[in-house]
């Protein structure tokens, strides 16, 4: 595999290792069932909705062929991926779809960047729509059960390709809340590793995607946290608000399930990940797109339309909010490598090809120079302002029409680093807005000063914006 190249910044992509058969999955769902098998059944629910999705280049692989490990590393590599982030799967002793990761770490092949996320909920027939069934129960073992899964896990710590922060190998907890007694296992953990050679571990809590308070990690000895995407909980409060009105920027396709355009999405999500910007031990991720709808018979979240293009923005979006860390910190995480279920991945498929990979290298590549993340905030102000009075019209019919979907302007007029989005969407939406006014009489085009304290506080750093752009 070709010399990797430093981008600048570290993407790390998580990686699914359920593309084989497993003797659990044959009892639980039927012999030879893989991911693919819930795929390849899936179909369109509503007009214009992409399913199935379907591999090209890489097919429908078995990752028990080193020949497919193989070829997905090196096209990661190809396309400025760093590494991926395996899901682990420990209950108690007890392993699910370790194959093909044991393999990696036995073989030593390939040679690409790794570390490990412990996956650790419960398994149910959420599939079938019988979530409250139980297939396999998380467990935890206490001081005896933390010793076993430290030795399992410490071949993998002291690899040589394993991922480190601060020369420390990473490893993430996807529910951190559920362990009991959650600093013991992370404070012993850390010891015996430094017992066995390593400086410690650089332990990642997994913010919970579907609640709204914050989890307090440092308190419990996690050294940073991941601001996981798809935020279900955001976008679930977003829907609420905006499905109770009917709009021109939305639309319920489906009764049983969440439908939302993904360039509306993936700003609110990245609203929520702004914590991002004020510490260097919380690491943003993005998602190039969402469609759980063959793991989900009703309830599916769809985040429709997505395009290589759209998630390149707030993936360059979330990199220019980590580019002037220390080195060691600048990392992204993408959600996800091979996520074909959920209908996010970066693999090649029949409509895009290779468009989410290459979107993926051209905002990479630019952050080669080590002074690419200089005063772009002071940059994008200046856009900012000039973008704005050049078409403040536009803009003033824009914000009026978000009223009634409150939380969208008034969550992001702050955020310069979404310009872009600004930018693409105003062009995009200005005729159906100016039909939107026009069928009324004119009669909703209010003037600034009537509805500026709906949406921008007294004294609120985005009343101050938008004062200093308007008094122009």
């Amino acid at each position: 595999m070709n010399e990797q190249i430093d981008y600048n910044v570290r993407l790390i992509a998580f990686y699914l290792p359920q593309f084989h058969p497993i003797p659990e999955n044959d009892v639980w769902w039927g012999k030879g069932f893989t991911e693919w098998t819930a795929c390849v059944l899936a179909r369109p629910r509503f007009e214009g909705h992409y399913q199935p999705r379907i591999s090209s280049e890489l097919g429908f692989y078995d990752l028990r062929l080193p020949e497919i490990r193989d070829m997905q590393a090196s096209l990661a590599k190809e396309h400025g991926i760093f590494g991926f982030c395996y899901w682990h799967y420990w209950f108690n002793g007890k392993l699910l779809l370790e194959k093909p990761f044991e393999e990696i770490l036995k073989t030593g092949e390939p040679d690409f960047p790794f570390c490990l996320a412990w996956a650790n909920e419960n398994w149910t027939r959420r599939w079938d729509g019988l979530d409250k069934e139980i297939l396999q129960k998380q467990e935890y073992g206490g001081h005896e059960d933390d010793k076993k899964h430290f030795e399992y896990l410490l071949p993998a710590w002291k690899d040589k390709r394993s991922i480190k922060i601060n020369d420390k190998p990473l490893f993430l907890i996807y529910r951190p809340k559920d362990i009991p007694d959650v600093s013991n296992t992370i404070n012993r953990w850390k010891e015996w590793a430094q017992s066995k050679g390593l400086p410690g571990l650089y332990i990642v809590a997994i913010r919970n995607p579907i609640e709204k308070d914050k989890f307090e990690f440092e308190k419990f000895g996690f050294d940073g946290e991941l601001i996981f995407q798809p935020d279900f909980y955001a976008l679930h409060e977003f829907y609420k608000d905006i499905s109770k009105d009917e709009s021109i920027l939305f639309k319920i396709l489906n009764s049983t399930d969440i439908v939302i355009p993904y360039d509306i999405a993936w700003p609110i999500m990245a609203k929520r990940a702004e914590d991002v910007l004020n510490q260097e031990n919380v690491f943003p991720c993005v998602i190039p797109s969402w469609d759980n709808t063959p793991r989900r018979k009703k309830g599916a979240l769809v985040l429709h339309d997505s395009s290589p293009e759209i998630y390149a923005k707030w993936l360059d979006v979330e990199i220019k909010r980590v580019i002037n860390r220390d080195k060691d910190k600048r990392i992204v995480f993408i959600n996800a490598w091979n996520e074909w279920g959920e209908g996010n991945y970066l693999e090649p498929d029949l409509k895009f090809g290779r468009g989410y990979l290459n979107a993926t290298k051209d905002i990479v590549e630019r952050y080669l120079s080590n002074d690419m993340g200089k005063n772009i905030n002071k940059k994008n102000e200046e856009e900012v302002k000039k973008f704005f009075l050049n078409r403040e019209e536009v803009f003033k019919q824009f914000i009026e029409e978000t009223i009634r979907i409150n939380r969208f302007l008034e969550t992001y007029i702050d955020d310069y680093a979404l310009l872009d989005f600004y930018k693409e969407y105003t062009r995009k939406l200005e005729k159906q807005i100016m039909n939107f006014y026009l069928s009324r009489g004119g009669k909703l085009l209010l003037k600034y000063y009537r509805w500026r304290d709906k949406l921008f506080p007294e004294d609120s750093k985005r009343r101050k914006i938008l004062s200093r752009i308007f008094s122009k």
